[in-house]
């Protein structure tokens, strides 16, 4: 026995610490599997418990907003697991799933159709959340879809013009390794929404936008270009361009493939009879393709910068030096 004592007394001098190591660390990863898991079912019980009976949300509107439609999206797409409530024109509730969403009101009045769209974070059922409704966040539907062009009964010119951000739209702009690309498409990014019928803040930034050109703007001059010339500026791109004429953009940098457009190179479009662009031309910057029109970030498009896709055929596209 004395032997056999001694054997097992050497074999645990040998191996025992190997074995204690190999039982730590297996404990360590039972306790982190058990954690994982009991996070996962968790979440998964939230996520269901989420759809099965989602929170309810309060809205609170700045301005009255008689017989809204509203139309709830995220990153883009139609929500239609919510239920809308009015319970006047200043108040209204909406039972979902928390998560970042755009919000979409339209109203008619003697104008016609008129449209808001805003980000509406909905993530503390606990606490009502504001939403501007001024006068100054709506914009006629047409002005959205057809530039304001004459040819209202044909094919729309743009689609899903929005002048508010998405988490997506922000995923763009990440993906981009080039340094000047990503410098002028988050510059431009960060102007979606400036509305020159807005408030003080935003005229303000429409005038300094003139600031980048050799011009000085007259009442209701189009400043789509200006916008286009600041964003280079502040980028810091080469070659600056202080023209707000679309004309003087077309030979801006260097040409490429229109296949090879990407995110931050500007786009230039075939475009007559747009009022905001005498030059019968549209240059914006480019942000991505879709399947049927190219996404741009846009100045002086329903009197604001503005996300849209345009439909019409891409002319060309360019890159900075």
């Amino acid at each position: 026995m004395a032997l056999d004592f001694e054997q097992a007394w050497q074999v645990f001098k040998e191996r025992g610490s190997r074995i204690a190591v190999w039982g730590l660390i297996s404990a360590i990863l039972f306790a982190v599997a058990n954690k994982a898991a009991d996070n996962l079912l968790s979440g998964t019980v939230d996520r269901i418990w989420g759809v099965v009976k989602p929170p309810t949300f309060a809205i609170v509107l700045s301005q009255p907003v008689k017989e809204p439609k509203i139309i709830l999206r995220e990153d883009e797409k139609k929500i239609t697991a919510v239920k809308i409530k009015l319970h006047s024109d200043r108040m209204l509730e909406l039972s979902t799933r928390p998560g970042l969403y755009t919000v979409e009101f339209y109203r008619d009045d003697q104008r016609g159709r008129l449209v808001l769209k805003s980000p509406l974070p909905l993530l503390n059922p606990a606490s009502s959340i504001p939403l501007d409704t001024s006068e100054s966040q709506w914009a006629p539907e047409l002005a959205t879809t057809h530039f304001e062009s004459q040819n209202t009964s044909g094919p729309a010119n743009l689609v899903d013009t929005r002048w508010t951000t998405t988490k997506d739209d922000w995923e763009v702009v990440r993906s981009v390794t080039d340094r000047n690309l990503q410098a002028i498409i988050t510059v431009a990014m960060q102007q979606v929404g400036v509305n020159e019928n807005g408030p003080a803040s935003d005229k303000e930034t429409i005038a300094k936008y003139w600031t980048a050109t050799r011009h000085s703007p007259y009442p209701g001059a189009p400043w789509g270009g200006a916008f286009l010339s600041w964003v280079i500026h502040e980028s810091r791109s080469k070659p600056e361009n202080p023209s707000p004429s679309f004309l003087d953009w077309v030979t801006w940098g260097k040409d490429m493939p229109t296949t090879e457009a990407k995110p931050g190179m500007l786009a230039i479009f075939d475009f007559p009879g747009l009022r905001q662009a005498p030059s019968n031309l549209l240059v914006r910057v480019f942000v991505r393709q879709n399947k049927n029109c190219s996404e741009i970030i846009a100045g002086n498009i329903a009197n604001r910068v503005v996300i849209t896709c345009v439909s019409a055929h891409l002319k060309s596209i360019r890159a900075p030096l």
